[in-house]
């Protein structure tokens, strides 16, 4: 049996629907996404948000004894916050008399300096700011104690020799107690020729021979302290 016109007009339009489906064959299989959506959606980008600054802090929580009359330095140091250098101050209480705080040493940390001059425990606290104005504090206390002994720490007891009529020039030395010192010789006599001024033992040789002689170091506090000194001269 022949087919109809009506069914063959029928079957052409069929094929050229399926020919035009045939040469698009993405189209109803993807979908193309906006750059906005594929980062999360939102319509503005910008990717993932930064985590929140870690908050600033003052990572020192205690300070080290000092002795009256000896130099004294000790760090204080923070952490966090945004922006260097950090900033610091005092905001209650005082240091020991003798010590003083800088507002910032380095990136972040700050310096407590000087030469104590007294006796006892004094408390304060330690206010840091970072660049944005965040501000964090700790309270901290120094305890000062009395000065450490006074001693001659000279590494023997021989000095250099020395040669007559050639110049000639040894130091003593001394630590502890409170500064500044005095020395004296107190026994026995120098090399002729020779001198001490202040630590320094100076002068041209004169007299061959081998010389024994006592120093002795005052400190301003009143300690003393005494060593047997030798010096031999060729």
């Amino acid at each position: 049996m022949r087919p109809t016109l009506t069914a063959l007009a029928l079957l052409a339009v069929l094929a050229a629907g399926c020919i035009s489906q045939v040469g698009s064959p993405l189209l109803p299989l993807t979908s193309k996404s906006s750059p906005g959506s594929a980062r999360g959606g939102g319509g503005g980008g910008g990717g993932v948000p930064a985590p929140p600054p870690t908050p600033i802090v003052i990572s020192t929580t205690s300070m080290p004894n000092g002795n009256i009359g000896t130099r004294y330095v000790q760090f204080i140091t923070s952490s966090g916050g945004l922006g260097t250098p950090h900033q610091f101050r005092l905001v209650s209480g005082r240091l020991p008399s003798g010590l003083s705080m800088a507002s910032s040493f380095g990136v972040n940390s700050t310096v407590v300096s000087g030469t104590p001059t007294t006796l006892g425990t004094s408390a304060f606290t330690v206010q840091v700011q970072d660049q944005t104005g965040h501000t964090a504090t700790q309270a901290l206390s120094i305890t000062i104690d009395p000065p450490v002994a006074l001693v001659i720490n000279n590494q023997g007891p021989i000095l250099m020799p020395g040669t007559v009529g050639a110049s000639y020039s040894a130091f003593l030395f001394a630590q502890g107690g409170i500064q500044p010192y005095t020395w004296a010789i107190v026994a026995g006599q120098l090399p002729p020729g020779l001198r001490l001024s202040g630590n320094i033992i100076s002068g041209t040789p004169t007299t061959a021979g081998t010389f024994t002689f006592t120093a002795r170091v005052s400190d301003s506090g009143g300690q003393q302290a005494s060593m047997v000194f030798s010096i031999t001269i060729g």
